[in-house]
Order: C-alpha cells, then sequence, then structure tokens
C-alpha cells in the first residue's frame, strides 16, 4: 500500500514538472552573452522600451571601454529579458535562457543555471555571468522560472 502512493505520487510530480513545461514556444535571439558584467547582483529584468535598455546596457559596461554598440531593439513589437547570475568568486558559473513559452497569454523565461563542481579546474578571477534575449511582445506580460529573483 505504501508503495502504491508513493509510485503515485512520483508519477504525479512528474505529470506537474511536464504540464509547467508545455506551453507553446516563442522565438527568441540572444542580444548579448557573458562571464564579465558590471551588474553584480543575482536577478533579472523586463526591459520594454529603449530609454531602460540604453541604461540597462551602460549599466552593464560601465566596467568596459570602449562600450559594444547597443543593438537597435524594435520596442513596439519586441522586449528584451536580462537575466543575472551576480558576481560569483571563480569561473565555471553560468546563468542562461533555456526556453520562452507562450502559457496562457504570458511569456515564460526558463533559466538555468550552473557552478562548477568542487575538483573543477576553474579560473581564479572574480565572474558576474549574465544573459539578454529578444522575444516578440506577449498581452500577458513575462513571468521568469528559474534560481533568479527580480533585480530592483
Amino acid at each position: 500500500m505504501r508503495a502504491g502512493a508513493l509510485i503515485a505520487g512520483a508519477l504525479l510530480l512528474s505529470a506537474c514538472a511536464t504540464f509547467a513545461r508545455q506551453g507553446e514556444p516563442i522565438d527568441f535571439s540572444t542580444v548579448d552573452r557573458g562571464t564579465h558584467s558590471a551588474i553584480q547582483q543575482a536577478g533579472y529584468r523586463v526591459i520594454e522600451d529603449n530609454q531602460r535598455f540604453a541604461a540597462l546596457w551602460a549599466e552593464l559596461y560601465r566596467t568596459r571601454r570602449p562600450e559594444p554598440p547597443m543593438p537597435d531593439i524594435d520596442f513596439e513589437r519586441e522586449i528584451v529579458v536580462a537575466v543575472f547570475q551576480g558576481q560569483q568568486p571563480t569561473g565555471g558559473y553560468a546563468v542562461e535562457v533555456e526556453a520562452v513559452q507562450r502559457i496562457g497569454r504570458r511569456a515564460v523565461v526558463h533559466v538555468a543555471q550552473t557552478a562548477p563542481e568542487p575538483d573543477d579546474m576553474v579560473t581564479m578571477a572574480l565572474t558576474s555571468p549574465y544573459h539578454l534575449v529578444r522575444f516578440a511582445r506577449q498581452e500577458g506580460g513575462v513571468e521568469v522560472r528559474g534560481a533568479v529573483d527580480q533585480a530592483p
């Protein structure tokens, strides 16, 4: 009886995990990605206009000269989601937008983070991984799923 309840529970959890990832895929593309951002706090930002994008771009590259040219984004049709892993003590860390899906009317952004294993050989330098993506605006807003919180 107890084994049956455990199996039923495992199947239910598996079904919930599968359902959480279901939805219509939304095409997205990388605007920029790297391991050395001037933004040291973990989190994410949803950028819906050129003024905020310019401010983010300047903040992202505050410590890099020359600053790379800012890409053109048509904010009438698209938005940008930026995810940051925060400052890390070594190399080997990464943050990545793995998928964007339409679930209901919302865009759901799925984020994955990686970290080095204890015995991995990594650079001994501070890093601040980030990933910026763009995709078509959705009527119901944006939800970010993963191990990042919304940045201020």
